[in-house]
């Protein structure tokens, strides 16, 4: 016990002391010592310590996701794993050893390209695109405290669908609804529309005809006009043209 990672790490600070994952040969599991001083007359006399499995660090990150389809996970600077809210996902296995994963091991690429990025970027908090559709990720790396003498951080890469998915489930709806509405309305203004142009047209057609003297009569009467007109004419020529021959010929017998 004396001469265990964590109990000389207590001894010589005199303060909360926590190691580095290790793999409990007992179990196969990666877990965390920690220990705590005791003293007597200000005198370092021992240790309380105890050990964390990894396994209650990733149900307590599986139960406390950001949002449902959010990842987080803890890693140390150099990219080792230290919980996965998967567990097996944490660990590795090398050379019949069991070993902390690394994130770039990972099958997750959001939580893959997050580290690329970070690395590009130099920030803590930002958005990219993954995927040939561009599915956008926010994601967000949390150092602990210095207090905790562990250069250990907190990363969650969550889809943004998760938070403004329904908003844009919904403007999409919006939209459709007003194309529908204006199909609609189109399809109603043009049936008015020539419901009230039938109207104007019957008048119109009757305007037409009485400005070229039809009045909805055809041309078959008209040429019966004349021809009666024609025939009444040479009857009178006719009258004409016997009533002269009669005229002479008093004017002859008068004259004999």
């Amino acid at each position: 016990m004396r001469t265990l990672p964590h109990y000389q790490a207590a001894r010589l600070r005199m303060g909360l002391a926590i190691t580095d994952p290790i793999i409990n040969p007992d179990t196969g599991y990666a877990v965390i010592s920690m220990a705590y001083p005791i003293r007597f007359d200000g005198q370092f006399v021992g240790a309380a310590s105890a050990n964390i499995t990894l396994g209650v660090l990733s149900k307590f990150l599986d139960t406390h996701r950001a949002s449902p389809n959010s990842i987080t996970l803890i890693a140390d600077q150099r990219g080792d794993i230290i919980a996965h809210p998967v567990m097996p996902k944490g660990m590795r296995r090398s050379k019949e050893r069991v070993e902390l994963a690394t994130l770039s091991e990972l099958d997750e690429p959001q939580v893959v390209k997050a580290v690329q990025q970070r690395k590009a970027l130099g920030v803590d908090r930002f958005s990219f695109e993954l995927g040939a559709d561009g599915k956008e990720y926010a994601a967000l790396f949390t150092r602990f405290p210095e207090k905790f003498l562990k250069e250990w951080e907190v990363i969650v890469v969550t889809p943004t669908d998760d938070f403004v998915g329904e908003l844009k489930r919904s403007n999409r709806k919006l939209i459709w609804s007003m194309i529908a509405l204006v199909l609609i309305e189109s399809a109603l203004i043009y049936l008015m529309a020539k419901k009230i142009s039938r109207p104007i047209e019957i008048v119109s057609g009757a305007i037409e005809r009485i400005r070229s003297l039809s009045f909805g009569q055809s041309r078959l009467p008209n040429r019966a006009f004349a021809k009666s007109a024609s025939f009444r004419g040479r009857q009178s020529c006719s009258r004409m043209h016997c009533g002269r021959s009669r005229s002479l010929s008093r004017w002859g017998s008068c004259a004999n």
